[in-house]
């Protein structure tokens, strides 16, 4: 079976003084029996505290069979793993179901993020997905954000967190343990932080 998290990684998140979730991409995954023991082995091998995991899925795959999908969410909540709705915004999700998902995040799709300063109904999507994570007590976090104006608008709308070049660009496991040690905050703050 392939390691997951590179020992690399895990034995950063050790170190690091920050609080750091582990994500991991899951949209074959989640389709297999197996899930949920293959996590569990998992964690087990490399010793990582559950609570540092955030398992990623996309909108599509958790609402292809949303009964089958909350009972295996929760079986990975009762681990203690964080879950995450990736992509949100391009699927056809229907909010009645969306709500009664046991999720920790939403993740805006780069789509509704990349014109949110040039495009009022963009802009308003965003704002609307934000509040709602709010009301819901879910995190939210923004994908794709590349300019300070994006990170702006998305801190003054009580965005959780960013996703997107404007931070770093996708690094290789001893470039992100670098920039871990780095401790390189944002140019803004995110407005629980004040």
């Amino acid at each position: 079976m392939p390691k997951i998290i590179p020992t690399s990684v895990v034995s950063s998140l050790r170190k690091a003084t920050l609080i750091l979730a582990v994500a991991v991409k899951s949209f074959r995954q989640f389709q297999q029996e197996n899930l949920v023991e293959t996590v569990a082995l998992v964690l087990s091998e490399t010793g990582l505290d559950p609570q540092l995991l955030a398992l990623e899925l996309t909108e599509t795959s958790v609402m292809s069979d949303v009964n089958a999908s909350i009972s295996i969410l929760q079986e990975l909540k009762g681990m203690g793993i964080k879950i995450s709705l990736d992509d949100f915004g391009t699927g056809y999700s229907s909010l009645n179901y969306l709500k009664s998902l046991p999720i920790d995040t939403l993740k805006i799709d780069r789509s509704l993020i990349s014109q949110v300063t040039s495009n009022d109904q963009d802009a308003a999507i965003a704002k609307a997905i934000i509040a709602m994570a709010h009301s819901w007590q879910l995190k939210v976090i923004a994908e794709g954000v590349e300019t300070a104006a994006q990170l702006a608008f998305l801190c003054q709308e009580g965005c959780h967190g960013i996703q997107g070049d404007f931070y770093s660009t996708p690094l290789p496991a001893a470039k992100f343990t670098q920039l871990l040690a780095a401790n390189k905050p944002l140019p803004l703050r995110f407005q629980d932080e004040e």
